[in-house]
């Protein structure tokens, strides 16, 4: 194998060890508890009531996603709770700074959806039996 080529397969290499642990050591030093707070704030505004989980765990690799554990909801007139709910965005958008769910998994979703009691109303008046003018003879 000549010289450039095997120069180009070590850095080759080594980008992709070195985008390997870039993925890895990634989202231990990226700060979770202020995503977790934009996320719960963002996703809260969106439904007009209370996001909330308990934990968050971020990848990149080998493809991007986020996964929320014990996630509550609770927005008039639905509530529920998931044990874990990932989601899979489009890569592409990332780069221009949109987000695209690509996938969506829900891991034990107990929903509730409560609806306003309703007043029994009085039965119309039934009309009367027809009658009918007795004709003269």
């Amino acid at each position: 194998m000549k010289k450039p080529m095997k120069i180009t397969f070590w850095l080759a290499g080594i980008f992709l060890l070195l985008l390997l642990v870039a993925g890895y050591l990634a989202p231990r030093f990226i700060n979770s508890d202020l995503i977790k707070r934009k996320i719960e704030r963002s996703a809260s505004e969106k439904v007009g009531g209370r996001v909330a989980f308990k934990d968050m765990d971020l990848s990149l690799f080998p493809r991007p996603k986020t996964t929320i554990y014990h996630g509550e909801i609770s927005a008039a007139p639905v509530q529920g709770t998931v044990e874990s709910l990932t989601v899979y965005p489009e890569v592409f958008p990332l780069f221009t700074g949109r987000f695209k769910v690509a996938e969506l998994l829900i891991a034990s979703p107990e929903v509730t959806l409560v609806l306003p009691v309703q007043q029994k109303k009085d039965p119309a008046p039934r009309p009367s039996p027809l009658r009918f003018p007795r004709v003269l003879r």
